[in-house]
Order: structure tokens, then C-alpha cells, then sequence
């Protein structure tokens, strides 16, 4: 079945499937009218009123403070993960305290440059929050250093951005704090400091160990708003598969390097050779087999097969490996050349996906697929004029063996099982999709 899938998705059947799904061509299979106002978010945002965490790191005080900053940490994750809490519905002390910790790790791994470097944008309520904790807990002259490195971001927005931890990223003004800031730490631990304060907080709530599962997960669940953020970040994952150069150029290229080939996944990447020259390249999972892809700068990216050598004499546990194993072992390598993209084509495919909501149109027919419960690696099977001259973007991907589309253009989109008459499973219409768009923007989180 797969070895005709070009034809299927490519060919009239899918064509006259997608014509009859536009206005007057056939019936809407959404089923029902868009809606004609957005849902509004609740008026009382959520708020958390207690900050829980085991017995055990409570026992721990005053020897050990690493467990109750732990478990402030894990609160946190959890709560801003799977709860979807914002920052500002979160007990204060909380994220505060989480941020102060943050900001020790940094600070100890790689200075203020590095701190400021791998918070990024969220740099300034990042230091707002680490200011007002050591304010909280009277870290004194913790506060001083922090608000020094506030102060200078503050003032130095472009050269804050460049900022990285290592040689070339590394601000004298903020390396200046450094010194001072391990040496107070080795007099007066941060983490101590930080334990002291929340242990002693109003809004602490201790529980027995056995029962910090159950307590953090009633706690991420009652959020009213946990499953409309849930959406919101979904669409946007979704839409960023489409905005991101070398995503695109996998999923294109799969298509373009033989019969019925799908991206199953990209992973990371590593200096090989290619071609005479140690470029950058990209392990990629595809139906055919394992796959480099290797990206280069004004000219796209080019798929290469995978060369994979025996290795069997390895041990499963690879630190039981000797000497002589390592010696032996033989990387993958580059293969025969697969396909290209160019950078142009990948240009294409990013504006069309931006100009026809994408995102938002394939997280709404994602949302009518019976069972689906995420949208799985896609490959690009087409991105630019129909058959008819309209614009189309045409998604495919495999499961248990069958090829299933996704086809989005000007007028609506659908899902489609190609086969022989090539018939629409569900639908949804432009005015859905521009609907799902307005409700769903990542602003909404804000």
C-alpha cells in the first residue's frame, strides 16, 4: 500500500476530496457553525494558597537544607508544568525562592554572565523575583550583588543579550560580582539561607511523604484554566514545527528522497564528516531507516542515509565497556546522498505555513480526530499552488502501516485516509480555523 502513496496523495483523488470540501462543493463535516465570540478565561485568575512539600525535608533542617529547597523546586515544576500555573499564581515565597535557587546554580556554575545568558528574555522578572526573596529572607548582602546585576541588565539591554558564561560573553561588570558572590557563599550558604525563610513561611504546608504525590497532583488538576493553557501551548508547539528551518527542511526532504518515505523523528546533533569536511549533522528517524540530516548556511539542508556498523561486541551497560571496546567501535556514518531542500523551497513552505495558520488548523482537525490524543511527526508532501492555482500545504504521516493527510488551504482543510476515492474523514472551514487562531494565541497566556 505504501509503495503508491505519491499517487494517492498527490494525484485527483485527493485533489477533487479537497474541492469538495470548499463552500457549495459538499457537506461540512465540522458538523456545526463556528462560534461567533471567543470563550473568555475566567475573570478571577487561580491562585495557589499553600505551598506543599514531605515531612522528610522538613526533618532534614537544620543539617541538610538541600532536600526542602528540592522539594520548592519540584513544587514549582510541577506546578507551573503540569498545573499550567503563571508565575504570578503561585504563592510569592515560592517562585521566589525557586528563582533564588536558580540563580545560585548559575551563579556557582558559570558566574552572572552565565545567569544572565540562560535566562534570556525572562531575565527581568527573573531578577525581580530573586531580589524580592533575598529582600524576604534579610540575605543582605546576597541582595546588594543581585540588584547590582539587575541594574546593569537594566541599563545594558544589548550587551545583557550577548551574554553567554564563557570567553567573549562574559560582561567585566558582571564578572566583578562573582568573587564576592562564592566567597559570601562559602561563609554563608544561599541554599541555607533560602530553607531558613521558607521553612518559617505562613504559607508552608508539610505533608507525610506518602501522601506529597497525591497532594501536588490535586493541586496541578484544580486549575480551571489548566486545560485551555494546555491548548493554547499545543497549537503553538504545533506551529512552531512550521516556523523552525531546519524542521521544515527534515520533513520536506523525507518526501523528496524516495517512495513513500515519512519523518518519524529529528534528533540531535554532531560534528561528522561529510563529504571531506566536519559539518554539523542531525540524526533523523525516517520509515526507510536512520538518516542524517546536514544543514548549511544560504543553501538548505541535504538528507544523507545512515551507515550503521556492527558494534555487538559492546556490553549493554555501556560502563562496563573496556578499553579494548571503545577501540572497536565504529560511529555511524554518511551515506549515499538522499535529497535537498533548498533554502528557498524552506522560505516557501514557513510563509505559507504562517499565512494559512498552520498551526492553529492542524491542532482543530487534531481535535476532531477520534483518538488522537498528540499529532505525530509529519512529513511535507507539498507547500505552494494546487492543481487549480490556490495555495496548499498537503501534511502526511504513517500509522499501523497506513498513510494518513492533512491538506490546509485558503478555504478550509481536511483530514483525508487516502485510498482509492481518497474521502475526507473530518474538516474544518476558514472561519473555524481563523477562530481557533484568535482563541489560541500564546498571548492568551499572558
Amino acid at each position: 500500500m505504501l509503495g503508491k502513496l505519491k499517487h494517492l496523495l498527490g494525484g485527483k483523488a485527493s485533489a477533487e476530496a479537497f474541492q469538495a470540501r470548499k463552500p457549495g462543493g459538499g457537506k461540512r463535516f465540522s458538523g456545526e457553525a463556528p462560534p461567533q465570540e471567543p470563550p473568555a478565561a475566567n475573570s478571577a485568575p487561580p491562585r495557589l494558597d499553600r505551598i506543599v512539600v514531605p515531612q522528610s525535608a522538613m526533618d532534614a533542617l537544620p543539617d541538610d537544607p538541600a532536600p526542602l529547597v528540592q522539594a520548592i523546586v519540584n513544587y514549582t515544576n510541577q506546578m507551573t508544568g503540569q498545573g499550567r500555573y503563571k508565575r504570578t499564581e503561585l504563592p510569592a515565597a515560592a517562585i521566589q525562592a525557586f528563582h533564588c535557587d536558580y540563580y545560585l546554580a548559575q551563579v556557582l556554575n558559570g558566574g552572572h554572565a552565565q545567569f544572565v545568558g540562560n535566562t534570556r528574555a525572562l531575565i527581568e522578572e527573573t531578577f525581580c523575583d530573586v531580589v524580592e526573596g533575598l529582600r524576604a529572607m534579610g540575605a543582605t548582602d546576597y541582595l546588594i550583588l543581585a540588584r547590582s546585576g539587575q541594574k546593569w541588565v537594566r541599563e545594558n539591554p544589548q550587551e545583557a543579550a550577548q551574554q553567554t558564561g564563557f570567553e567573549g560573553g562574559i560582561a567585566e561588570s558582571l564578572s566583578r560580582l562573582d568573587g564576592p558572590f562564592y566567597q559570601l557563599n562559602r561563609k554563608t550558604p544561599l541554599q541555607g539561607a533560602i530553607a531558613a525563610w521558607i521553612a518559617g513561611h505562613p504559607q508552608l504546608h508539610v505533608v507525610p511523604d506518602d501522601q506529597l504525590a497525591a497532594e501536588l497532583q490535586a493541586l496541578a488538576l484544580a486549575n480551571p484554566e489548566r486545560g485551555r493553557r494546555d491548548a493554547i501551548l499545543e497549537c503553538a508547539s504545533i506551529a512552531a514545527r512550521f516556523a523552525n528551518p531546519l524542521q521544515v527542511g527534515a520533513a520536506m526532504a523525507c518526501w523528496r528522497s524516495g517512495e513513500a518515505d515519512f519523518l518519524l523523528g529529528l534528533g540531535n546533533g554532531s560534528y561528522r564528516d561529510v563529504e571531506g569536511e566536519q559539518r554539523m549533522a542531525f540524526a533523523l528517524r525516517a520509515l526507510g531507516g536512520p538518516r542524517f540530516l546536514v544543514p548549511v548556511e544560504g543553501r538548505g539542508v541535504t538528507l544523507y542515509d545512515c551507515i550503521r556498523h556492527d558494534n555487538s561486541h559492546l556490553p549493554e551497560n555501556p560502563l562496563k565497556a573496556s578499553m579494548d571496546d571503545i577501540r572497536r567501535f565504529r560511529p555511524d556514518e554518511l551515506g549515499e546522498k538522499l535529497a535537498e531542500v533548498s533554502e528557498a523551497d524552506i522560505a516557501t513552505a514557513m510563509a505559507l505555513a504562517d499565512r494559512l495558520k498552520l498551526g492553529a488548523a492542524l491542532h482543530l482537525l487534531k481535535t476532531r480526530i477520534p483518538g488522537m490524543k498528540a499529532l505525530p511527526a509529519l512529513t511535507i508532501v507539498h507547500a505552494g499552488p494546487s492543481t487549480d492555482g490556490s495555495e496548499t500545504f498537503v501534511c502526511s504521516y504513517v500509522e499501523n502501516n497506513e498513510a494518513w493527510m492533512l491538506k490546509v488551504g485558503a478555504e478550509g482543510a481536511i483530514f483525508i485516509k487516502p485510498g482509492k476515492d481518497a474521502k475526507p474523514v473530518t474538516g474544518a472551514s476558514r472561519a473555524e480555523i481563523d477562530f481557533h487562531a484568535e482563541t489560541h494565541r500564546i498571548e492568551g497566556l499572558r
